[in-house]
């Protein structure tokens, strides 16, 4: 299981005149300084579009198109790059594709069938360690 990686408020935009075609899968960009640089991978929105950073060199992310069921697309120059948590992005960090998944990478884990705080049904906690601190994210069920 590839590591995710996070940062706070990384934003940049396409740095090529032109902008990208939508099977293009190196993406020049103004400033990668914002962004993760350890071996790893993140996510990326553009647009509409979700994509897997896989590798910085320099100000070129390499990238996977089209993720999460999003659409690979053209950009054009200037088009906002943020990073963001998505849904594959917890999964990933949680070691699951569902609630029913195996115990995550060290540094993170999966709590199964935590008594929900509303008491309307089973409650899943991820634990995940991001730059030295332990995050949790609850996910409510719900009334069963």
């Amino acid at each position: 299981m590839t590591t995710e990686l996070f940062s706070n408020n990384a934003q940049t935009y396409v740095n090529v005149l032109g902008g990208i075609d939508a099977i293009q899968t190196f993406i020049p960009v103004k400033s990668s300084s914002l962004f993760p640089s350890a071996s790893g991978q993140f996510r990326i929105r553009i647009d509409d579009e979700l994509l897997i950073v896989t590798s910085v060199n320099g100000n070129i992310f390499n990238v996977l198109r089209g993720q999460e069921n999003t659409a690979s697309s053209a950009h054009t120059y200037g088009s906002l790059v943020t990073l963001i948590l998505t849904a594959g992005s917890i999964n990933n960090i949680s070691g699951t594709s569902g609630p029913t998944g195996p115990t995550g990478p060290a540094g993170s884990g999966y709590l199964p069938s935590v008594t929900s705080v509303d008491g309307g049904g089973p409650a899943f906690i991820y634990l995940a360690q991001i730059n030295n601190s332990f995050v949790e994210l609850e996910i409510d069920g719900g009334t069963p």
